[in-house]
């Protein structure tokens, strides 16, 4: 008696699961992952200037209830903590997640242009270079030192009262940190207004370049160069742990990658500091002379 031979996918105790994908199984590094999360296009979202929680909803990522006590708790945070961070505290999303819903964003339009003479204290203003939840990003000209910098201001329509503090703490945390892979912060100083109050600045350096986020979306930097930025950052990160420092915003979007390939490490606004002052008052931050 002749017999039909069973397929491997219907064989006893294989449940009719498929064999293993080969193509996932070589995308579970880190790398590959990166770009599997930036090519993963095609999965339904409300729209690139949805905020991030919705797109999470959207996709499945997380429930609207899960999101909602998210929102609540960030109202209530001290410091200042941004959603993604919250959604995975709680184990809500999943980091690959994140970053997916990041990908799905809306890139900012281009920056209006800025009046002739525009100034932030003695800083003249040359361009916008990008906008944050709390503040904006200028590159300037320094004219006692004739040298570019870069000058975070906060935004004028920013209402929470601790908002101006947090920049100034951003900035001490920064200042404490001396490394060739970190931004360095040269000074901190308020805008002097015709109207309304005076909104905290600071200066740091200026650097031109990419940021990673930017070079991953571009899918064509080797293998090798990508590792030697991760390797930068770690060099980077490790010193600001030396220094009691946890930068808590570590993302492709925080990493300034200079022409010459050097990767900078920027954006402190919610670092913790276990060794560091938490509130901050003008009288007791030292990092430059604010100009009158």
């Amino acid at each position: 008696m002749s017999t039909t031979p069973v397929p491997p996918s219907a064989a006893p105790g294989s449940g009719g699961d498929p064999p293993p994908n080969a193509d996932a199984a070589a995308r579970t590094g880190a790398i590959g992952d990166i770009r599997k999360f930036l090519d993963d296009a095609g999965d339904d979202a409300p729209g690139p200037d949805a905020p991030l929680g919705e797109i999470a909803v959207s996709r499945g990522y997380c429930t609207d209830a899960q999101l909602e006590e998210c929102l609540e708790e960030q109202k209530t945070a001290t410091p200042h903590v941004l959603i993604g961070e919250l959604l995975l505290r709680h184990k809500y999303i999943t980091p690959e997640q994140l970053l997916r819903a990041l990908a799905a964003q809306k890139k900012p339009d281009q920056p209006p242009q800025l009046p002739e003479g525009a100034k932030i204290g003695k800083y003249s203003l040359i361009r916008e270079l990008g906008r944050g939840g709390m503040g904006i990003v200028f590159e300037a000209e320094d004219p006692d030192l004739r040298r570019r910098v870069a000058i975070k201001v906060l935004k004028e329509e920013i209402t929470d009262p601790t908002a101006a503090e947090r920049m100034r703490r951003e900035a001490a945390i920064a200042a404490q940190l001396r490394h060739p892979g970190i931004v360095a912060i040269h000074e901190i100083g308020q805008t002097n207004p015709q109207a309304g109050p005076p909104l905290p600045f600071f200066a740091m350096d200026y650097v031109e370049g990419k940021t990673l986020a930017d070079l991953l979306e571009e899918n064509k930097m080797p293998r090798k160069d990508l590792l030697r930025i991760l390797e930068d950052v770690s060099r980077a990160v490790a010193h600001a742990h030396t220094a009691g420092v946890i930068h808590r915003d570590l993302k492709p979007a925080n990493v300034i990658v200079e022409k010459s390939g050097r990767a900078m490490l920027s954006d402190f606004g919610i670092a913790r500091a276990t060794s560091f002052q938490t509130r901050i008052t003008e009288t007791s931050f030292i990092v430059g002379t604010p100009s009158a």
